[in-house]
């Protein structure tokens, strides 16, 4: 049995069967790859081997390209679905969480706060005007301080009397 060894392969015309040998490949593909040009034909069921083993090369690389293209697209879109179910998640949670009466919305607490800190003004202010006929001829030191401890003693009570109901009559009220 003779053995042609050839140094270059330009110009080597192999038929359909040993090209689908060397590419682990059937016979069909091999004409399925000849018809979209990825390799090159010469004639019927004959191809030029090496321009056929470039042309098939550059087809696996491609492909390969296209293949990481697409699962990093699919990669990205899971992780895009993930940051939305998270985020949907966290919504939920939160909305639960208001309805619970767990949390307030900001312009609610605003809102009570301010209403609160108005009233503790307008009873400090209201102070001196409310406690001055108390105090009036009293003789000691010690009868005036107990009635200003005790009118100061009832505006604080008046603003550490938190009702988180408050908070919803907020929410309701709008």
């Amino acid at each position: 049995m003779a053995s042609k060894t050839t140094k270059d392969l330009d110009g080597v015309v192999v038929n359909t069967k040993v090209l689908a040998s060397i590419f682990s490949l059937t016979d069909r593909r091999i004409r399925q790859l000849a018809e979209e040009e990825t390799i090159s034909k010469v004639g019927p069921g004959r191809y030029d081997l090496h321009d056929s083993v470039k042309k098939y090369i550059a087809f696996l690389r491609n492909n390969e390209a296209v293949t990481n293209e697409d699962q990093i697209r699919k990669s990205n879109i899971e992780d895009e679905k993930l940051k939305k179910a998270i985020a949907d998640r966290k919504l939920s949670e939160i909305a639960l969480a208001q309805k619970e009466q767990k949390v307030h919305s900001s312009e609610d607490v605003k809102t009570v706060m301010n209403r609160m800190l108005g009233g503790f003004r307008a009873r400090l202010l209201s102070i001196p005007t409310k406690t001055a006929p108390k105090i009036l001829g009293r003789g000691t030191i010690a009868e005036v301080e107990a009635i200003l401890r005790d009118d100061l003693h009832h505006a604080l009570h008046e603003i550490s009397d938190y009702d988180h109901k408050t908070f919803s009559q907020v929410t309701a009220d709008e």
